[in-house]
C-alpha cells in the first residue's frame, strides 16, 4: 500500500494504453491519474483515493527524510519518534498519534486494494477454477471423456467443440507461439471457457472465441490484457455467443478490445455527438473510396457499441432503436456531405423565391417507415424520400438544371452508403414510398409531392406518411413539407371506405408475405405480428387524429399511449398491443442480432428455438425453453389479433 504501489499501477496502465492515447504520457503521477481518470479508465473514485493518498504519503516520505537528512522511507519503530513523526505532518492535536496511524493504515488499504485489484496474482485466480475445468485442459486427458463432459456443459456439436477447445489450448496449428504467449494462453483458457458455457449457445461463443484468437494470432499484447483485465472476458464471450453478426464485426478489427479496455464505448450518445465523431473521422480521408471505408467502419464500430450495450442489459428497447436511428441519420448526413462534395464542380442550385430574388435552392430528406418512427433495428433498411422545393439551374462550371443536379445527388446519396467496399456497405436504401413509387422520378418538387398527395395518393399512402419524419433539412422548405403532411394524414377523418381498405391490405401482406405454415412463422407480417399492431394505431391515428393531435406521433408505442389515454382503446386492449409489440420487437431484435441478416421467421428444430429463448431470457433450468417460447408467441399473437379484429370489426368465425 506505499508510494510505488501507486506509481507501478499508474505505468502499468500507461504501457497498455498510452501507445495509442498520447494524452497519457504524462511523468508526473498526480496528473497522470487525473488523465487516466479522464480516459475513463479509472473511476473518479480511484483517481481521488490514489490521489490523496500519495499525497499524504509523500508528505510522510518528506518528513521522515527531513530528520534523517538521507533518502529513506522507513517509518520509525519508536513510539516516540511516531508521536514525533505524526505532529510533524500536522497531527497536532490530543490523539494525534493514533489518528494519524488510522489515517496512514486507511490511504494503504485503499493503494493495496486498487493494485491488488489490477495485479491479481495467478495462484490466487488459479483458486477460483474447479478442477474439473482445468482437467478438460490437460494434454493427457482422455478425448472421449473431455467430449462426454463438454456434452454435460451445453455442446451440442462436441467434435467440433473438442477442436476448437484443443486451439484455445495449444494455439493454431504450425503456428510458433513465444513462451510468454503460450503462458498466457493456459492462464487464461480456463476463465474464459468458464463464461462460454454460461453462454445461451457455447457451440457459437468457442466457435467465435477460436476464430478471434486465431485473428489475433502471435500478438501478445491481446493475451496481457485478457489476463490482466477479468472483466473483458464478461463481456467478449456473451457477444461471441449472442450474435454471429457483431462476432464477425469484432474478428475482423479485435484492436477495438482496446475501446473495450478503456470503457470509450458508452451506452448512449446524442445525435449531435455521432455527427462530430463522423465528420472528425472523415477528415482523415485522403479520397473518395477511403470515405467510403471510413463511413462504413464507423457504422460496424457503432453497432458493435450498441450491440455489446443491448446484450449486457443496459439498454431497453426503445433505447436500442433510439440509438440505431442515430446512428442511421449521422451516417446519413455524412453521405450527404460527401456527395455534395463530389458534385462541386455543378457548383450550388438556385432559384427565384416569390420574391423575385434569387437564392440557393433547397433540399429534405423524410425519414419513413421505421427510420421516420426512429424504430430502427439491426439490419433495417432507410426508407427516405427525396424533396427539393424549386426549379432552376446551378452555378458552377458546369451548369445543369436543379430537377438534374438533385437527382444526381439522390442517386449519389445512395451509392455512397449502398455500395459494397471492403468493408461492407453502410445501408440498404429503399425510395419506393416517393410518389409513384418506382415508376416517379427518384427526387420530387415541393410543388410536384404537394400535388400529388392532394390529387392523386392513394390510401395506402396516406397511411405511410402517419411515419414521415424530416430526417435532414431546415428552413421554410421543411415547414412547408410538414405542413403538405399534417394535411394529407390529418386533414379528414377515416371513413368505412379507408377502413376496409386498410383491412384488405393488411390480409393480402398476410398471405402473399407472412404465407406462414404450422410451426413456421413471420413475427412481422404474420398473423397477430407487428403490423397488426402497426394498422390498429395508424388506421387509428388517421380516424381520429384530426382531432386529437396528441396522436400524431410516428413512434407506435407513443401514439399507442396517447390513443389509450384518450379512451379510445380499453386497458385491456392497450396492454395486449403494448405488450404484445414489446416482445415481438424483442424477439425481431434478437433474431436480427443472431443472424447476420433482416430476419423475421420463427421456427425451426427444438434445439434452435431453445438456444433462441435462452438469448430472450428465459429460464436456462427449462428442459425446453423453446417450447415455451412458442406457447408464448401463439397466446401473445392470438391476443393482438383478437384486439385487431374488434378494432377493424372483422367478424370471425366460431
Amino acid at each position: 500500500g506505499g508510494i510505488r504501489e501507486i506509481e507501478f499501477f499508474i505505468q502499468a496502465l500507461q504501457l497498455v494504453f498510452a501507445g495509442k492515447n498520447s494524452a497519457l504520457r504524462q511523468r508526473n503521477s498526480l496528473q497522470a491519474l487525473t488523465d487516466l481518470k479522464n480516459a475513463n479508465i479509472i473511476s473518479e473514485q480511484d483517481s481521488e483515493a490514489l490521489s490523496e493518498a500519495y499525497r499524504f504519503l509523500r508528505t510522510v516520505e518528506h518528513r521522515i527524510q527531513v530528520v534523517n537528512e538521507r533518502q529513506t522511507h522507513s517509518l520509525p519503530s519508536s513510539g516516540e519518534e511516531m508521536q514525533l513523526l505524526a505532529r510533524r505532518c500536522g497531527f497536532l492535536k490530543d490523539g494525534g498519534p493514533e489518528l494519524f496511524r488510522a489515517t496512514l493504515e486507511n490511504h494503504r488499504q485503499q493503494v493495496s486494494a486498487r493494485y491488488g485489484d489490477l495485479f491479481l496474482s495467478r495462484d490466487k485466480r488459479k483458486e477460483e477454477i474447479a478442477p474439473e475445468i482445468i482437467f478438460l485442459f490437460d494434454p493427457h486427458a482422455d478425448p472421449d471423456l473431455v467430449k462426454d463432459m463438454l456434452a454435460e456443459r451445453g455442446f451440442e456439436e462436441v467434435d467440433t467443440a473438442y477442436e476448437n477447445l484443443l486451439l484455445l489450448r495449444d494455439g493454431p496449428p504450425r503456428t510458433k507461439l513465444a513462451p510468454r504467449n503460450r503462458r498466457l494462453r493456459e492462464e487464461i483458457a480456463p476463465y474464459l471457457f468458464l463464461e462460454i458455457i454460461a453462454t445461451p449457445d457455447p457451440d457459437l461463443a468457442l466457435a467465435n472465441l477460436e476464430k478471434f484468437l486465431r485473428a489475433v494470432g502471435a500478438r501478445t499484447s491481446f493475451y496481457a490484457l485478457l489476463a490482466e483485465n477479468r472483466e473483458i472476458a464478461k463481456l467478449l464471450i456473451p457477444l461471441f455467443g449472442m450474435s454471429e453478426f457483431l462476432s464477425k464485426i469484432f474478428i475482423l478489427a479485435p484492436e477495438l478490445l482496446d475501446a473495450m479496455v478503456s470503457r470509450s464505448f458508452p451506452p448512449l450518445k446524442s445525435l449531435a455527438e455521432s455527427k462530430a465523431e463522423l465528420a472528425s473521422l472523415l477528415r482523415q480521408a485522403d479520397d473518395f473510396e477511403e470515405s467510403l471505408d471510413l463511413l462504413r467502419r464507423y457504422r460496424n464500430e457503432e453497432f458493435l457499441r450498441i450491440g455489446m450495450h443491448d446484450i449486457d442489459g443496459h439498454l431497453d428497447q426503445t433505447e436500442i432503436a433510439g440509438q440505431l436511428t442515430i446512428l442511421a441519420e449521422a451516417c446519413l448526413d455524412a453521405a450527404i456531405e460527401i456527395a455534395l462534395r463530389e458534385l462541386s464542380r455543378y457548383g450550388e442550385p438556385t432559384c427565384i423565391d416569390e420574391n423575385g430574388v434569387e437564392r440557393k435552392a433547397h433540399f429534405v430528406v423524410i425519414g419513413m417507415g421505421k427510420f421516420g418512427g426512429a424504430e430502427l433495428n439491426y439490419h433495417s433498411d432507410l426508407d427516405i424520400i427525396y424533396v427539393y422545393d424549386h426549379q432552376g439551374n446551378t452555378n458552377g462550371e458546369r451548369r445543369i438544371s436543379n430537377r438534374e443536379y438533385f437527382a444526381k445527388l439522390g442517386q449519389k446519396i445512395i451509392l455512397i452508403l449502398s455500395t459494397p467496399t471492403r468493408e461492407g456497405y453502410a445501408y440498404k436504401i429503399d425510395t419506393r414510398l416517393r410518389p409513384s413509387g418506382n415508376a416517379g422520378p427518384l427526387v420530387t418538387s415541393l410543388e410536384s409531392f404537394e400535388s400529388y398527395h392532394r390529387e392523386e395518393s392513394q390510401v395506402w399512402e396516406r397511411q405511410a406518411l402517419t411515419k414521415a419524419r424530416l430526417v435532414h433539412g431546415e428552413g421554410p422548405l421543411r415547414e412547408s413539407i410538414e405542413k403538405v403532411v399534417s394535411e394529407t394524414v390529418y386533414g379528414s377523418s377515416a371513413d368505412e371506405e379507408v377502413r376496409g381498405e386498410i383491412h384488405r391490405l393488411r390480409m393480402r401482406m398476410e398471405h402473399e408475405l407472412a404465407r406462414e405454415t404450422a410451426g413456421s412463422y413471420n413475427i412481422k407480417t404474420g398473423r397477430g405480428g407487428m403490423v397488426d399492431v402497426e394498422f390498429v394505431v395508424q388506421y387509428l391515428q388517421l380516424k381520429y387524429g384530426r382531432d386529437y393531435p396528441d396522436f400524431r406521433s410516428v413512434a407506435t408505442l407513443e401514439a399507442l399511449k396517447a390513443i389509450r389515454t384518450a379512451s379510445l382503446l380499453s386497458e385491456e386492449d392497450f396492454l395486449t398491443l403494448h405488450d404484445g409489440y414489446t416482445f415481438l420487437r424483442h424477439l425481431e431484435n434478437r433474431l436480427r442480432l443472431i443472424h447476420d441478416y433482416s430476419m423475421n421467421a420463427l421456427g425451426g428444430s427444438i434445439s434452435y428455438l431453445n438456444r433462441l429463448a435462452r438469448r430472450l431470457g428465459y429460464e436456462e433450468k427449462l428442459r425446453n425453453p423453446g417450447e415455451s417460447l412458442m406457447a408464448d408467441y401463439g397466446r401473445i399473437t392470438t391476443g393482438v389479433r383478437q384486439v385487431y379484429d374488434r378494432v377493424f370489426g372483422v367478424e370471425v368465425a366460431d
